[in-house]
């Protein structure tokens, strides 16, 4: 798992891929990335994007952590917290067709 700051994020979002980005909180993470979460067993580019607070609210992000899916720069979906796998799974699957 690719854990990137702000910079690094506005320049990765434009590939071509479908991708997941999960922003945080710089102590969110030993819970988010917990072997526990889904993070592991997504068979898409997934990042963590780590912030600080300003960061957050200069994106205009109030709840976290938060997972947009992007591609080609724009974004697909977000979603605020935690979605169940299942969830996240039918969400890409519903880009797919």
């Amino acid at each position: 798992m690719q854990v990137l700051n702000l910079d690094q994020y506005l320049s990765q979002k434009e590939k071509n891929a479908t991708q997941l980005f999960v922003f945080f909180l710089d102590g969110e993470y030993p819970h988010v990335n917990a072997d526990s979460t889904w993070l592991h067993e997504l068979r898409y580019p997934t990042y963590l994007v780590r912030m600080n607070e300003e960061e957050f609210h200069s994106m205009d992000i109030s709840i976290h952590p938060k997972v947009f899916c992007t591609k080609k720069g724009k974004e697909l979906f977000s979603i605020n917290g935690f979605a169940s796998l299942n969830y996240l799974k039918f969400k890409i699957q519903n880009l797919l067709r």
